[in-house]
């Protein structure tokens, strides 16, 4: 089953083990102030785990949202939120992108973002939105331009079993 919206799944009857992924929300994108390049934001964490579970329990199910991306000159983007499956696997969002001048180094669980050079055309730098964790579309960071950024994607739980 795969969740885009935040819920909660009961185990199944006759269920003893269950497969969990977890993708955090990726970060917004960043906006140049004009003297820099603006950076996309961080792709969200990734997770998968096994775990022995008693048919009947029910857990909470939190989906990440894509951080939102900056609206003003020289800012930051929002970092996306937080995937989890009950207390048993969770997954970062990913830091939100800024300018060159604040560069984001560390995207927790996903790839670093970087800005695309284009000599000469320097109001139409793009910061690419770094992939989620597992390198897919789910949590992954938004692009970041001159005057605003990009929204992150939001991340989703999928339980197998």
């Amino acid at each position: 089953q795969v969740f885009t919206e935040s819920g909660s799944f009961t185990i199944p009857k006759g269920v003893t083990r269950i497969e969990v992924e977890v993708r955090g929300g990726g970060g917004g994108g960043g906006a140049a102030d004009g003297i820099s390049s603006p950076v996309g934001g961080c792709g969200g964490g990734y997770g998968k785990g096994v775990f022995t579970v008693t048919p009947g329990s029910t857990y909470a199910v939190t989906v990440g949202a894509g951080g939102s991306g900056a609206v003003y000159k020289g800012r930051r983007g929002h970092e996306g939120g937080k995937s989890s499956f009950g207390d048993l696997i969770a997954a970062t969002g990913g830091e939100g992108g800024a300018s060159t001048h604040d560069y984001v180094s560390n995207c927790a669980g996903g790839k670093s973002a970087a800005p695309l050079n284009m000599p000469g055309f320097r109001s139409y730098y793009e910061g690419t939105g770094g992939a989620a964790g597992d390198g897919s579309s789910s949590g992954q960071g938004g692009t970041g331009y001159t005057n605003s950024g990009g929204n992150g994607s939001a991340g989703n739980v999928v339980v197998r079993w």
